[in-house]
């Protein structure tokens, strides 16, 4: 590598690299070396000078194998434009936005971004949160910003954010410019990790292209592949042995030699969907079922697949996977054991979580995100006599409302174009002596709950078009954390389904009421993450303690991971968790926060005048007086609340403006 270009390059792991990384901050590469030492990867990390992150990144990309590079800024943009290979972003964090914007929130003061094409979106978000008004200016040459300038003299943009590139050249032309931090530890972890699944996805690919054509081979059903021509460009064993041809021979071979009497272009244009099925007949009359897929690479059409066997050997292969669900349903659950730990709240909810499970009543879970109702679902069906058959779990949220019904209930043969050849079994009848877990079941509509109702009243199903109903079996257990009675007021749930499903009715603590849980819950979490050897001191569980969590356990397992990956020792890090809770009851804060008025507020405002450090010593002092009110004046727990130190808080209330 040229001197001019390139300060170091270090290599960790055994040559040749998968990975490298391109940047011309030390503490940046030095992050990057430390994480790949910890993920185990071979990467090479190069530490460019400045303006020399192109040179030197196109150099490593002619001299050495790697699969995939990272870097940001400038160098992003050209190489994601001039090379094949993946190239990934250091993006800054949503942090580094807050961090730079800080000192000037509620201003109103209008703010720019420089940054490349596809970059800002969180910047835009951080301002509108700060009172800020925020501008995107993309660039795309850093050697010529002048458009992006021009428009910061049209709108009157008072101050510029960016990469330390950009901003020293709007530095160079006047303007008001602060470069982001670039030192982030978070967005180098995050980067190598998409890194790692990047290059192990490649090599699972590589895994499946040779497993698919084993596959192809030894698979019952005819395989064939055909181009938008209709030529055969590929062929299964099986397909040869059944038309009596060799390989040498099908592959080239047009179609309608193997089945004459049939008009393939009709039948493509009357497809209604991209898979479709037909019954075909070969040159010697056999008739076969084809399913026909399009095959599509890079969003391009490029030809069809083309699967076939007798219908005999479909229904087989139907109740195979009716099989194989089935016995997935016995795979081992959570039991009561397993829900973490022993306080008065939770111990009461597993109790009456084992006497429903004795029963074959519905049950309804409620309480708020987090709270672990799904593995309150498994565990009482693994602790009925229902153990044994199938526990078939759905988020009725996540599937779209017009799914919905013929995934709880089936369809009929022909109950709509494109419906399977002896219509669909329903979750209902999958969950057949089992259980059906029905997640967030305030989000059905108005059609699923009489559908529901019946099932409940009766047992019995009716599939999508069909006209004879199906007697089924399950248990029923459902999960809100939406107020039922509320949404029954609303006019948005049914009264007469919600008394059905309330017969055995189970709240789930949540964490901020079962807060001497809080160790057994840290020491598994920890655990689990392979994090054991952080250690955590009564004093850190008092400080968890303190918080809320709104988001209950989910946010706690959030929260540590945050603290393990930025923690510097296995020692309990006090400063950095208060850190860390602090930004969460801010970003809390501002979540919550009603619009802003300029009546109501008023009393918020910054200062109007005084320097910078002035200004922010008032707002710190009008902080600590609204907190001491609601703290009935006790400095302790103001102190506690606020994430300070004692000694902290009288020095910041009787500092000199």
């Amino acid at each position: 590598m040229h001197p001019g270009f390139c300060e170091s390059i270090i290599h960790v792991g055994e040559q040749p690299a998968d990975f490298c990384v391109v940047t011309p901050f030390k503490t940046l590469a030095k992050y990057a070396e430390e994480t790949a030492h910890q993920l185990n990867m071979r990467t090479c990390i190069a530490v460019s000078k400045f303006d020399n992150d192109v040179e030197v990144a196109l150099h490593i990309l002619n001299t050495e194998k790697i699969k995939l590079l990272a870097t940001r800024g400038h160098a992003l943009h050209i190489l994601r434009n001039s090379t094949s290979i993946p190239i990934l972003s250091i993006e800054y964090s949503a942090e580094n936005f807050f961090e730079t914007l800080l000192p000037f929130q509620n201003s109103n003061m209008r703010v720019g971004h420089l940054c490349f094409p596809g970059q800002g979106l969180k910047f835009m978000r951080i301002a509108q949160l700060l009172g800020l008004r925020g501008y995107r200016l993309e660039v795309e040459d850093r050697n010529n910003i002048e458009a992006a300038l021009k428009k910061v003299r049209e709108e009157n943009i008072s101050l510029l954010v960016g990469g330390f590139g950009l901003i020293s050249k709007a530095r160079e032309e006047g303007f008001h410019a602060i470069p982001l931090l670039s030192e982030n530890q978070e967005a180098v972890y995050k980067v190598f990790l998409e890194a790692k699944h990047i290059i192990e996805m490649d090599a699972l690919n590589i895994q499946r292209r040779d497993f698919i054509n084993t596959v192809l081979n030894i698979n019952p059903n005819i395989i064939i592949v055909v181009d938008k021509n209709y030529t055969i460009r590929y062929a299964n064993d099986k397909a040869q042995g059944v038309f009596g041809v060799i390989s040498e021979q099908i592959i080239g071979m047009d179609l309608g030699r193997i089945f004459p009497r049939t008009d393939f272009s009709r039948i493509m244009g009357e497809r209604k969907g991209a898979s479709d099925s037909f019954i075909l007949k070969d040159m010697i009359k056999r008739e076969f079922l084809f399913t026909i897929v399009d095959i599509k690479l890079k969003g391009n059409f490029d030809g069809y697949v083309l699967s076939l066997n007798n219908t005999v050997d479909i229904q087989k292969n139907e109740r195979q996977v009716r099989q194989n669900i089935y016995q997935k349903g016995k795979r081992r659950y959570f039991m009561f054991n397993d829900i973490i730990g022993d306080s008065a709240a939770i111990s009461q909810a597993k109790f009456i979580g084992q006497r429903f499970a004795d029963s074959d009543g519905p049950v309804l879970l409620i309480g708020d995100t987090g709270t672990g109702k799904e593995m309150f679902a498994q565990a009482i069906h693994a602790h009925s006599r229902r153990q044994e058959a199938a526990f078939v779990s759905v988020n009725c949220a996540a599937v779209p409302e017009s799914l919905l019904e013929s995934e709880l209930f089936g369809y009929a043969e022909g109950a709509f174009t494109g419906a399977r050849r002896g219509g669909k079994q329903g979750l209902f009848e999958l969950a057949q002596d089992g259980t059906i877990f029905l997640d967030e079941i305030a989000d059905i509509s108005a059609a699923v709950q009489v559908r529901l109702l019946r099932v409940l009243e009766s047992g019995e199903i009716f599939r999508l078009g069909g006209d004879r109903p199906v007697t089924v079996n399950a248990r029923v257990v459902c999960s809100s954390w939406k107020d039922l009675v509320c949404e029954v007021r609303e006019g948005r749930f049914r009264a007469d389904l919600y008394y059905r499903l309330t017969l055995l009715r189970l709240e789930m603590p949540p964490l901020r009421e079962r807060l001497q849980d809080m160790t057994l819950l840290v020491r598994h979490i920890l655990r689990r993450m392979g994090m054991i050897h952080k250690k955590m001191t009564p004093e850190a569980i008092e400080l968890l303690c303190s918080y809320p969590w709104p988001g209950n356990v989910r946010e706690l397992d959030a929260l540590l991971r945050r603290y393990c990956l930025m923690s510097t020792s296995d020692a309990c890090q006090i400063p950095l968790l208060r850190e860390l809770l602090l930004d969460m009851r801010q970003t809390q804060g501002i979540l919550a926060a009603p619009p802003r008025t300029t009546e109501a507020h008023k009393e918020q405002d910054l200062p109007e005048s005084g320097s910078l450090r002035q200004r922010l010593r008032l707002m710190e002092k009008k902080i600590i007086r609204q907190e001491l009110a609601r703290q009935q004046y006790s400095k302790k727990s103001t102190a506690k609340s606020l994430g300070i130190s004692l000694n902290t808080l009288w020095r910041k209330m009787y500092a000199a403006d």
